[in-house]
């Protein structure tokens, strides 16, 4: 019962976040797509797991094992940070190249019927492709970092008796 206390607390509760704008894009979106989980959301939401382990391995009675658990989750913590900031510089670029591009075609073809939903795709696919590749990276980097982190996260709770 311990365990699931501390699971829903320091687990579930910064992964809610992510789960919920997951739901959200699933909705929008129609459908199951790899674009449902944002990098950004889920690096965030990692970090703040991260933080709350710190938090429960500081109470620790073994300070040496304290220290080494602190020391990795706070190495998962920056590197989770870097990742959302990351993510989030390069979504900015993408749709200010977008933008950017859509303005200057709708400014050159002016009085012309265009679809600018179409455009903009167009445009994005061309203009940011290599930016689309690093956030798609990116996404599987983070996905695939985050459940080792929560697993790893849940073997400590069990195997070294982390508190609340």
């Amino acid at each position: 019962m311990e365990v699931l206390a501390w699971t829903t607390k320091r687990v579930l509760a910064p992964l809610a976040l992510f789960f919920v704008g997951a739901l959200a894009r699933y909705l929008y979106l129609g459908g199951s797509s790899w674009e449902v989980f944002d990098p950004a959301e889920l690096s965030f939401a990692m970090s703040m797991l991260s933080l709350l382990v710190i938090l429960s391995a500081t109470r620790m009675r073994d300070t040496h094992l304290a220290n080494w658990l602190v020391y990795m989750f706070a190495f998962a913590m920056i590197l989770f940070v870097a990742l959302f900031a990351w993510t989030t510089w390069l979504e900015v670029e993408i749709e200010t190249a977008v933008t950017g591009a859509l303005g200057t075609l709708t400014e050159s073809v002016q009085g012309a019927e265009i679809d600018e939903g179409i455009v903009a795709r167009v445009i994005e696919e061309g203009v940011c492709a290599r930016e689309r590749a690093a956030v798609e990276q990116i996404r599987s980097f983070a996905v695939g970092l985050s459940l080792l982190t929560v697993v790893f996260a849940l073997v400590c709770k069990v195997r070294f008796k982390l508190e609340d």
